[in-house]
């Protein structure tokens, strides 16, 4: 983010300010998201999240567009860069923040128990290996394409946000046993819900373990 409000034309210590700032106020940002998680669930904020992200980031490009150089000017429009500070601003606290911290809840919550510490783990690598290649290659995407890098980030988040309301379960208000269950993947039945099914089901992994056994003496 310093290296590209560079670019964009703010000196280093506007660069460092809108840094601080944007980093002071994730504190209060994160909290809020926490109470809005367990009122609304996972989903809507991600939905809501997304199509503003996506806003924000248009209306970036547009501004990049046609008012920073408007004209070929040589100096950037200041009114243009304000904007786009602005709308920074509004992405990081009222957008960004939901996906920020659903994005660690949601992926602790919905693997089965069996694997839920090696899913979350590849999770968590997949999510800094990504936001360390996009860190290395925006510097560059942004002198060889300029305004359109942020038209794809655009994209994505319309995308995110349509596959967050068809594909995505909401898991609030679930305890982590019920995560089968949600995605279909319940192999035994819940013995409270249906204890014959549950009964047989018993019976026959005990008959599978004395064939298993049988095998092996």
């Amino acid at each position: 983010m310093f290296r590209i409000s560079l670019i964009l034309g703010f000196s280093t210590r506007d660069s460092l300010l809108i840094i601080g700032l944007s980093g002071s106020l994730s504190l209060v940002e994160c909290s809020i998201a926490l109470y809005f998680l367990e009122k609304l669930g996972r989903i809507k904020p991600m939905i809501f999240s997304a199509a503003g992200m996506a806003c924000a980031l248009v209306i970036n490009a547009v501004l990049s567009q046609y008012f920073i150089n408007a004209d070929g000017a040589a100096k950037p429009n200041a009114n243009a860069l304000r904007a786009m500070v602005a709308m920074n601003f509004v992405f990081n606290p009222f957008f960004f923040t939901f996906t920020g911290v659903i994005s660690w809840v949601y992926n602790a919550e919905i693997f089965p128990v069996e694997i839920r510490a090696r899913g979350n783990s590849l999770a968590t690598v997949s999510n800094w290996c990504v936001g360390l290649i996009i860190g290395q290659i925006s510097l560059i995407a942004l002198d060889a394409v300029g305004f359109r890098y942020f038209y794809a980030f655009f994209v994505f988040n319309v995308v995110a946000a349509i596959c967050y309301a068809v594909f995505y379960p909401d898991t609030k208000g679930r305890t982590l046993e019920q995560m089968d269950t949600l995605f279909g993947d319940q192999v035994v039945p819940h013995a409270l819900e249906d204890p014959a099914g549950a009964a047989a089901a018993m019976e026959g992994f005990e008959k599978d373990l004395k064939v298993t056994h049988a095998e092996k003496a």
